[in-house]
């Protein structure tokens, strides 16, 4: 609920779409994995000196196998390669 909040109080009005694409997984033990997905995302923004921002980079994440065998993400990072600015 606290990280909802979070990032709702930070986007406003903006609209996104975020792909995530061709994810290379890495079991590191029976009950931790990390994953590499390669990610394109669009935001729009509804106010500003920005109309949209198009973006390129990837998703660095790390899971775990909780005690009922469901993998849950227990960490998440985003780095990019390139972001396109469309003036408003």
């Amino acid at each position: 609920k606290a990280f909802i909040a979070f990032v709702s109080s930070i986007n406003g009005n903006l609209r996104s779409v975020h792909h995530g694409h061709c994810p290379e997984i890495t079991i590191t033990s029976p009950n931790s994995a990390t994953g590499i997905w390669a990610m394109e995302d669009h935001i729009w923004f509804s106010s500003g000196a920005v109309a949209k921002l198009h973006g390129y980079g990837h998703y660095h994440e790390s899971y775990r196998r909780l005690e009922t065998g469901e993998w849950k993400i227990c960490a998440m990072k985003i780095t990019r390669l390139r972001v396109d600015m469309y003036p408003a």
